[in-house]
């Protein structure tokens, strides 16, 4: 087996999992529809004429449908390797004579990319209808910072890539704590413990992005630890599989 062939296999368990896509493909629809709700709402010059009950209603579902939706794409990572562990999967790939080191990168590069198309398919298009947003006078108030928040990582570059690189540093530490854990239900305490860890890291080195507020410099130190942590992370993880008896 080569790389490709790896890659292709590992994509395609991911596409025959219907009901991951089936979930998130449902979800996002619904999103999509209400943030046209709400964006319609917010953007009228009256909200009077909307019915509160469905607004509050409405809200509630959506919240629980993205609760529900994180937790899949968080736990998907941890399902991949322990389907792998469980039926010895990657020890069959190592005996074909792939290298532990290939067999990693296939798994970090796909569970990446699942994550990404996941991503996509629940925000993507929600989060630009609300970048779009126009505010009326009367309805100011009812605005959140979120909105203004949106706007802001939309027009700077480099508030995308750390967005970016954080959220591959999330995925990455959870494929770690998989490996550690052997995708055994520790996984998810390991990463929790590594997630303070990093907040503590962060707190010492740099700010949050939020209070960089334009400060370009704080941006590139930002990036800069969690492009650090990134590496540390692959380091780690790589070390781990190696000396694991699979």
């Amino acid at each position: 087996m080569n790389f490709k062939r790896i890659f292709t296999m590992e994509m395609y368990k991911f596409v025959t999992s219907k009901f991951y896509l089936y979930l998130i493909a449902s979800i996002g629809i619904f999103n999509l529809l209400a943030t046209i709700y709400f964006s319609s709402l917010i953007s009228s010059e009256s909200v009077h004429r909307y019915n509160t009950t469905f607004s509050v209603m409405l809200g509630i579902i959506t919240y629980l449908l993205n609760v529900g939706g994180m937790i899949f794409i968080f736990i998907y990572p941890i399902n991949s390797f322990s389907t792998d562990y469980r039926n010895n999967v990657m020890a069959t790939i190592i005996s074909s004579g792939v290298s532990r080191k290939v067999l990693y990168y296939v798994k970090l590069l796909s569970i990446l990319l699942n994550e990404i198309i996941m991503l996509h398919i629940l925000y993507f298009l929600p989060l630009v209808v609300i970048s779009q947003i126009r505010i009326s006078d009367e309805n100011e108030l009812l605005l959140s910072r979120m909105v203004e928040i949106l706007q802001y990582i939309f027009t700077e570059p480099l508030i995308i890539l750390i967005v970016f690189l954080y959220l591959i540093l999330i995925v990455i530490v959870l494929i770690y704590s998989s490996i550690l854990a052997r995708g055994g239900i520790m996984s998810i305490f390991i990463y929790i413990g590594f997630s303070i860890l990093n907040a503590v890291v962060f707190n010492l080195f740099t700010i949050s992005l939020i209070q960089s507020n334009g400060d370009t410099y704080a941006q590139w130190k930002i990036l800069i630890v969690v492009s650090i942590l990134i590496i540390s992370y692959i380091t780690l993880s790589m070390r781990t599989i190696n000396k694991q008896n699979l």
